[in-house]
């Protein structure tokens, strides 16, 4: 867990929970591999860069069908998602995927082939497709770029 303002009170309520704080680097890398899933709980994140790092580690996701998390997983069918502002769902999801050794499996290697597609050469071919696409280019979309992005 990183850091915030609530991580006194969290500590108080979990104080068996380990606490590492922010980490980067190979230790980073490390905590990611040591995981069997990874919970995106955030409603107010449009693109959380740890989305895409989980991903790249092969991990299976449960996030909220929002902004990035909810296009990546439509598009690559690598995670769960629990509707907006739906927190027993999300908590349900999360508990299912972790007694779910089978659908983590599958999951994971969505994850890893879909973040292996989020290359910045192919983003930003995708961006300019779309400003092609609204300056009324009919065949913009055909740009090469990442699936996810043409959902």
């Amino acid at each position: 867990m990183g850091e915030g303002p609530q991580r006194a009170a969290l500590q108080a309520l979990w104080p068996h929970a380990l606490f590492v704080g922010q980490q980067r680097g190979e230790s980073l890398a490390t905590h990611y591999a040591s995981a069997d899933l990874f919970l995106f709980p955030s409603q107010t994140e449009t693109f959380g860069n740890v989305i895409t790092e989980a991903m790249a580690s092969g991990l299976p996701i449960v996030a909220f069908e929002h902004a990035a998390a909810g296009q990546l997983f439509k598009a690559h069918g690598c995670g769960v998602l629990a509707p907006l502002q739906g927190e027993e769902a999300f908590v349900s999801a999360s508990v299912a995927l972790a007694q779910d050794a089978a659908q983590r499996r599958a999951l994971s290697v969505a994850a890893r082939l879909a973040a292996e597609s989020l290359d910045w050469p192919g983003v930003v071919a995708q961006f300019e497709a779309r400003l092609r696409q609204s300056l009324g280019e009919p065949e913009a979309l055909s740009a090469e770029g990442p699936r996810w992005a043409q959902a």
